[in-house]
């Protein structure tokens, strides 16, 4: 008890006062209480606004902010960051959300590297919005995925399966671009059981493109 006595004198004493050290103490303590109000607060800013009849979608800079503050309220507690993690599957799964706020809160869930959202986050791997209905070549959910790397595999080899098209041919890209050896065999036994042309042209298109990588790492 002394010594705790000893530590909050020395600590008053850095501080210049006792006030200021219960500010601390109280600030503290209210940042990790009020994290649920400050997570709805900064998931709705990623929603799109209403004015006039008009629907617009949040601009870059909010985005980035959002994205900011999210990702430091993650940071305080593990309480904190879990309950972060399950109001971005919320929206994930909000299917009456627009796809890009729902792109943007996989995209968050990728940089929280969370394990417990792959399961959802490969069940929507063909969300693309509206840049993906104007680009063939815009796959935000597989980058997101590819950037967790490795662990995802096991989840694409599901994936593999799945009934949709769209999800197999974008699971053989994640595949394809995660590489490696793992990821090749997965593709290897999709390619076997395979029976839709379009996912089996997109099995051996990345099965290629891991060999073409490999090749070039021996040289």
């Amino acid at each position: 008890m002394k010594t705790f006595f000893l530590v909050v004198a020395l600590v008053v004493v850095q501080l210049g006062s006792v006030d200021t050290f219960l500010a601390i103490l109280l600030d503290r303590s209210n940042r990790h209480s009020d994290y649920r109000q400050e997570v709805a607060e900064w998931v709705k800013r990623l929603y799109p606004t209403e004015r006039a009849g008009v629907t617009y979608l949040p601009e870059s800079e909010a985005r980035e902010e959002a994205f900011s503050k999210l990702l430091s309220i993650a940071k305080r507690s593990t309480k904190a960051r879990q309950y972060l993690i399950q109001a971005l599957i919320s929206v994930v799964q909000d299917q009456k959300a627009f796809p890009e706020t729902r792109i943007d809160a996989a995209w968050l869930l990728g940089k929280l590297r969370s394990l417990e959202s792959l399961n959802i986050l490969v069940k929507y791997l063909d969300l693309k919005g509206i840049a993906g209905s104007i680009s063939l070549t815009f796959h935000p959910m597989v980058s997101i995925i590819v950037e967790m790397g490795e662990i995802a595999i096991p989840y694409l080899e599901k994936a593999m399966n799945d009934e949709k098209i769209s999800i197999r041919e974008e699971a053989s890209l994640a595949l394809g671009e995660i590489g490696g050896e793992k990821a090749k065999k997965v593709l290897e036994r999709a390619l076997s059981t395979e029976t839709e042309e379009s996912v089996k042209e997109a099995i051996k298109w990345n099965l290629n493109e891991i060999r073409i990588r490999s090749q070039r790492k021996q040289r």
